[in-house]
């Protein structure tokens, strides 16, 4: 192959790999910090709905367990708010497993907590286990996607 030819076929592969870089590899430690963050600020429950909301997709779909599915940011909105007025609540998402991957971080975990209606004096533990399932936007910041959730009891 001629000085010449080789020198074109390296600078065209050099060009493209900086027109073209490959994925970056996910960190899943800084993953799992982020979903720790917007799960904490669920937990939060109205104090922290705000910010909450802001890391939840447009086109959220929860599947909840026994229920038909919820689909759109707004009818989430709808179904977090009344849970959150529904009696007093104590919950707390715990991540189990992470999985990260360039276009989404794939979260296994389960919420613990109780549930007490208004005016009861009785407090009902509930646990269930989740799959979320995080889209990661091009500046990082990571958005719930999809949520499926079932009794874990």
């Amino acid at each position: 192959m001629p000085v010449r030819t080789f020198l074109v076929v390296v600078l065209s592969t050099w060009f493209a790999t900086l027109a073209h870089p490959a994925p970056k590899t996910p960190d899943f430690q800084a993953d799992k910090a982020r979903v720790e963050a917007i799960f904490a600020a669920h937990d939060r429950l109205q104090p922290g709905l705000d910010e909450y909301m802001k890391s939840v997709a447009d086109d959220i779909i929860l599947m909840p367990n026994g229920a038909p599915a919820i689909e759109g940011k707004p009818a989430y909105l709808k179904h977090v708010q009344e849970f959150y007025a529904s009696g007093t609540i104590r919950i707390r998402h715990e991540v189990v497993d992470v999985y990260s991957y360039p276009e989404v971080v794939i979260v296994r975990g389960r919420a613990v907590g109780s549930f007490t209606p208004p005016g009861g004096e009785t407090t009902n533990p509930f646990e269930t286990k989740n799959l979320f399932v995080l889209r990661r936007l091009a500046n990082g910041e990571l958005q719930v996607w999809q949520i499926i959730f079932n009794n874990a009891r």
